[in-house]
């Protein structure tokens, strides 16, 4: 059970990495890079991953429920649905404060 919720825990962590930073520009990815170093410098008041995902509009976006309540007013008219990665509820009990740990789901969106 807890082999299973660390998959997905790992998949999702390793697809946000991954994708998150993928950007039309530069088709490569990169932890840091200098896309995102320049927006983060232009934008100071848009320092969070969604302000990012807003100002730069990405290939890919990997989020996480509150992710996506954030950015309900432009992800669905931009965006699919491309997955959703889940721990099921009996696999995530073993985990430690499992009903508020918000890593138990990520979802995968496209740009359209």
């Amino acid at each position: 059970m807890v082999a299973a919720a660390a998959a997905v825990w790992v998949a999702g962590i390793a697809l946000a990495l991954a994708l998150a930073v993928t950007f039309p520009a530069e088709r490569k990815v990169q932890a840091f890079s200098r896309t995102v170093t320049t927006f983060l410098k232009n934008h100071p008041g848009e320092r969070t991953l969604v302000g990012l995902w807003e100002g730069l509009r990405p290939n890919y976006i990997v989020a996480r429920r509150k992710e996506i309540e954030r950015a309900r007013a432009w992800l669905p008219r931009d965006y699919e649905l491309v997955r959703v990665f889940r721990v099921p509820l009996d696999e995530a009990t073993p985990l430690y404060r499992a009903e508020r740990n918000m890593d138990l789901q990520f979802t995968v969106f496209r740009k359209k």
